[in-house]
């Protein structure tokens, strides 16, 4: 049963039926904005949560066999769920379709000893635009799941949030809650400022069961670890605990998160590990670990970053090409050299090579950026030599005539990737023919706006290189 309702749902979803629309767009276009795709699933998603499994298939259901091979509207589909299930359905409609917004929470708890009752204090603190010329939402009405977890048990309520500014929730608790989580798996479209210790942030982000809530807590962590008010002590503390989730977490999301998190620490406990870490199952969380602690460019890991260039996950092979370039380590050049011949499907290795050798910065490399800058290789790869020349070839005139080339070819055939890794090579060259480049770039038309429109913001970066780089050595800032 369950593999036909899928079918039924996959077949609603990829066809001509899209009730997920708002009624109000300046133009057709809109219609493949936020709004119709990624916040639509996450409509239906708190649809499905909001009727449970069972509703929520039934009404798929009676909606397919009812509308078969006609033209629909929103409000068909919410008619479709009104016959099924005999509830009405125009709230939630109006809240997540028909209008715009999304509630902003700010959630308090207070726990009542001597009553062992535990309260919740829910604001919506969200402002509607008045300068928006869409329908917008004061005050949201929602049901949201609540988990409780004490000493002894873990539970989760139900309860319906009204549209108003402010509403209390009491629950009945066997003794102090160690783990509240305030929508529970994540269903709600939302901002949540849910004021907690870091001891409550800490117990949930290693106890809670919703991956979502360990998410959210670790980015509560992530966000306390970096601010300045933070005491150091405190500080050390939860980059321990954000190093135990990156290496104990059962899920990989969670793993990933901390490796981000972690982005920039120093000391001893986060570095163990992010090296750790590169023996992860997840291709991801490895590559984003490597990128984590390459962040102290500490040539002693070269080996380590060498090593990883066997991986078996391209992701992980170009982090560690970045990572190796950036030690500036002696046995850098050869190890990404030899790189460059490891076969792969569309040069994807040979492409990440490139950019170890740009960070590297090593001029032995200028004959390779010629070579592989050159047509007939992949765009990847041709974009990656062009950013390489870009870096080392300051010194060589052939290199400002190969980036001015390609820059106009690539405009002129609307090629992204190759135009803004042009770009970005004269950036990085510092030559001041490169404003005229710019500007005469910018004058065309016929169909290029977005293209200028992006070219715009590279001339203020030539010019802040150009004064740096005529800077006079030692000199300081005038006060």
């Amino acid at each position: 049963m369950k593999a036909n309702q899928d079918q039924y749902f996959n077949a609603w979803a990829q066809g001509n039926r899209r009730p997920i629309v708002t009624r109000h767009y300046a133009n057709p276009d809109a219609v493949f904005d936020t709004y119709a795709y990624p916040r639509g699933g996450a409509v239906l998603h708190m649809l499905r949560t909001y009727l449970g499994d069972e509703n929520w298939w039934r009404s798929i259901n009676h909606y397919l066999i009812k509308y078969a091979h006609q033209p629909v509207e929103t409000a068909q589909l919410r008619i479709a769920i009104e016959e099924t299930t005999g509830q009405s359905m125009d709230w939630f409609f109006d809240e997540w379709l028909y209008k715009m917004g999304h509630p902003v929470f700010r959630v308090t708890q207070d726990y009542d000893q001597s009553a062992q009752v535990l309260k919740l204090v829910v604001k919506q603190e969200q402002k509607p635009d008045p300068e928006s010329r869409f329908p917008q939402v004061e005050f949201f009405r929602t049901p949201v799941d609540i988990e409780i977890g004490t000493a002894t048990n873990t539970r989760v309520e139900r309860v319906l949030v009204e549209p108003k500014g402010e509403q209390t929730f009491s629950f009945k608790v066997d003794s102090q809650p160690l783990l509240v989580n305030f929508d529970y798996q994540g269903t709600l479209i939302k901002e949540l400022h849910f004021d907690k210790s870091a001891k409550q942030l800490a117990y949930q982000l290693s106890h809670d069961q919703d991956v979502l809530g360990r998410v959210w807590a670790l980015q509560q962590l992530s966000t306390r670890m970096k601010d300045q008010a933070t005491p150091e002590t405190d500080k050390q503390q939860i980059v321990s605990q954000l190093a135990a989730a990156l290496t104990t977490d059962k899920f990989w999301g969670v793993r990933l998160q901390a490796a981000t998190s972690l982005n920039n620490i120093t000391g001893e406990t986060a570095r163990t590990a992010l090296l750790a870490a590169l023996k992860d199952p997840k291709s991801s969380v490895r590559a984003r670990a490597i990128t984590s602690v390459a962040s102290s460019k500490d040539a002693s890991l070269a080996s380590v970053y060498q090593q990883s260039l066997g991986d078996q996950s391209y992701a992980v092979i170009r982090a560690a090409a970045l990572a190796l370039g950036q030690t500036k380590s002696a046995s850098a050049y050869e190890a990404l050299a030899k790189l460059l011949e490891e076969p792969s499907w569309r040069d994807t290795i040979r492409s990440s090579a490139l950019v170890g050798l740009g960070a590297l910065g090593d001029k032995r490399a200028l004959d390779l950026g010629f070579k592989y800058a050159a047509k007939g290789n992949y765009p990847q790869v041709r974009a990656a030599a062009i950013r390489l020349l870009g870096n080392i070839g300051k010194d060589d005139p052939r290199v400002f005539s190969l980036v001015s080339e390609e820059i106009a070819q690539a405009f002129n055939a609307g090629n992204f990737p190759l135009l803004a890794a042009s770009a970005e090579a004269l950036v990085s060259l510092g030559d001041p023919r490169g404003l005229e480049v710019f500007e005469r770039l910018t004058k065309e038309t016929g169909g290029r706006e977005l293209f200028i429109s992006f070219l715009g913001q590279f001339p203020e970066l030539l010019r802040k290189n150009i004064a740096a780089a005529e800077k006079p050595a030692g000199k300081q800032p005038e006060n």
